[in-house]
Protein backbone atom coordinates (compact mmCIF):
# COMPACT_ATOMS: atom_id res chain seq x y z
CA UNK A 1 0.00 0.00 0.00
CA UNK A 2 2.82 2.33 0.88
CA UNK A 3 4.30 1.74 -2.53
CA UNK A 4 0.79 3.30 -4.34
CA UNK A 5 1.01 6.02 -1.85
CA UNK A 6 4.15 6.93 -3.06
CA UNK A 7 3.92 7.10 -6.05
CA UNK A 8 0.66 8.78 -6.08
CA UNK A 9 1.72 11.79 -3.97
CA UNK A 10 4.46 12.03 -6.86
CA UNK A 11 2.19 12.01 -9.36
CA UNK A 12 0.13 15.06 -7.20
CA UNK A 13 3.33 16.65 -6.86
CA UNK A 14 3.66 16.34 -10.95
CA UNK A 15 0.36 18.02 -11.25
CA UNK A 16 0.57 20.30 -8.90
CA UNK A 17 3.79 21.36 -10.65
CA UNK A 18 1.80 21.30 -14.21
CA UNK A 19 -1.51 23.53 -12.88
CA UNK A 20 0.66 26.11 -11.14
CA UNK A 21 3.07 26.37 -14.37
CA UNK A 22 -0.51 26.02 -16.73
CA UNK A 23 -2.32 28.47 -14.64
CA UNK A 24 0.69 31.54 -14.47
CA UNK A 25 1.04 30.86 -18.39
CA UNK A 26 -2.52 31.55 -18.83
CA UNK A 27 -3.20 34.33 -16.72
CA UNK A 28 -0.12 36.13 -18.52
CA UNK A 29 -1.15 35.86 -22.12
CA UNK A 30 -3.05 38.63 -23.44
CA UNK A 31 -6.57 38.74 -23.14
CA UNK A 32 -7.01 38.67 -26.49
CA UNK A 33 -4.96 35.10 -26.90
CA UNK A 34 -7.22 33.69 -23.52
CA UNK A 35 -9.60 30.35 -24.32
CA UNK A 36 -13.51 31.20 -24.41
CA UNK A 37 -14.66 29.65 -21.15
CA UNK A 38 -18.53 30.51 -20.72
CA UNK A 39 -17.58 31.24 -16.49
CA UNK A 40 -18.03 34.13 -14.57
CA UNK A 41 -14.24 35.30 -14.50
CA UNK A 42 -14.52 35.25 -10.47
CA UNK A 43 -15.80 31.40 -10.72
CA UNK A 44 -12.94 30.68 -12.70
CA UNK A 45 -10.76 31.66 -10.29
CA UNK A 46 -12.39 30.50 -7.42
CA UNK A 47 -12.52 26.59 -9.56
CA UNK A 48 -8.82 27.15 -10.10
CA UNK A 49 -7.67 27.75 -6.80
CA UNK A 50 -10.40 24.93 -5.37
CA UNK A 51 -8.19 22.52 -7.55
CA UNK A 52 -4.86 23.36 -6.74
CA UNK A 53 -5.66 23.04 -2.69
CA UNK A 54 -6.94 19.39 -3.93
CA UNK A 55 -3.74 18.83 -5.45
CA UNK A 56 -1.53 20.78 -2.62
CA UNK A 57 -2.81 18.61 -0.18
CA UNK A 58 -2.43 15.60 -2.05
CA UNK A 59 1.22 16.20 -2.69
CA UNK A 60 2.44 16.75 0.73
CA UNK A 61 0.19 14.53 2.49
CA UNK A 62 2.41 14.29 5.73
CA UNK A 63 1.27 18.11 7.16
CA UNK A 64 -2.82 18.79 7.08
CA UNK A 65 -3.97 21.80 4.75
CA UNK A 66 -3.82 24.36 6.96
CA UNK A 67 -2.56 27.84 7.04
CA UNK A 68 0.56 27.44 5.33
CA UNK A 69 -0.74 25.61 2.29
CA UNK A 70 -3.53 28.15 1.92
CA UNK A 71 -1.23 31.01 2.65
CA UNK A 72 1.18 29.62 -0.14
CA UNK A 73 -1.64 28.97 -2.53
CA UNK A 74 -3.09 32.84 -1.76
CA UNK A 75 0.32 34.22 -1.89
CA UNK A 76 0.39 32.56 -5.18
CA UNK A 77 -2.91 33.88 -6.38
CA UNK A 78 -1.44 37.86 -5.59
CA UNK A 79 1.40 36.92 -7.36
CA UNK A 80 -0.46 36.13 -9.85
CA UNK A 81 -2.13 39.84 -9.98
CA UNK A 82 0.93 42.05 -9.57
CA UNK A 83 2.40 40.10 -12.64
CA UNK A 84 -0.41 40.52 -14.85
CA UNK A 85 -0.28 44.40 -13.63
CA UNK A 86 3.67 44.69 -14.32
CA UNK A 87 4.13 42.66 -17.20
CA UNK A 88 1.19 42.84 -19.54
CA UNK A 89 -0.14 45.67 -21.28
CA UNK A 90 -3.70 44.34 -21.25
CA UNK A 91 -4.13 42.77 -18.04
CA UNK A 92 -4.75 44.48 -14.59
CA UNK A 93 -4.14 43.68 -10.91
CA UNK A 94 -8.06 42.95 -9.80
CA UNK A 95 -8.29 41.96 -5.62
CA UNK A 96 -11.35 41.00 -6.16
CA UNK A 97 -9.52 37.89 -8.14
CA UNK A 98 -7.69 37.54 -5.15
CA UNK A 99 -10.97 37.27 -3.04
CA UNK A 100 -12.21 34.51 -5.61
CA UNK A 101 -8.41 32.52 -5.39
CA UNK A 102 -9.18 32.71 -1.39
CA UNK A 103 -12.68 31.34 -1.68
CA UNK A 104 -12.23 28.59 -3.74
CA UNK A 105 -9.42 27.89 -0.70
CA UNK A 106 -11.82 28.08 1.25
CA UNK A 107 -14.41 26.28 -0.44
CA UNK A 108 -11.92 22.86 -0.47
CA UNK A 109 -11.65 23.71 3.36
CA UNK A 110 -15.11 23.51 3.66
CA UNK A 111 -15.90 20.31 1.66
CA UNK A 112 -12.41 18.31 3.25
CA UNK A 113 -15.12 16.30 5.53
CA UNK A 114 -16.90 15.03 2.14
CA UNK A 115 -13.88 14.65 0.17
CA UNK A 116 -12.60 12.22 2.81
CA UNK A 117 -15.69 10.15 1.54
CA UNK A 118 -14.26 9.78 -1.64
CA UNK A 119 -12.69 6.36 -1.40
CA UNK A 120 -9.88 6.86 -4.10
CA UNK A 121 -9.02 10.06 -1.58
CA UNK A 122 -9.32 8.38 1.85
CA UNK A 123 -6.15 7.41 2.04
CA UNK A 124 -4.91 11.15 2.35
CA UNK A 125 -6.06 11.08 5.53
CA UNK A 126 -5.30 7.79 7.01
CA UNK A 127 -1.94 7.15 8.99
CA UNK A 128 1.19 6.83 6.57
Amino acid sequence: MSFIKNHYTTLNRIALGLALTGIMAVCLMPASQLPAVNLWDKLEHAAAFFVLAILADAAFPATGFGWLKGSLLACYGALIEILQITLTADRMFELADIVADVSGIGFYLLLIPVIRMIPVLRWRWQAL
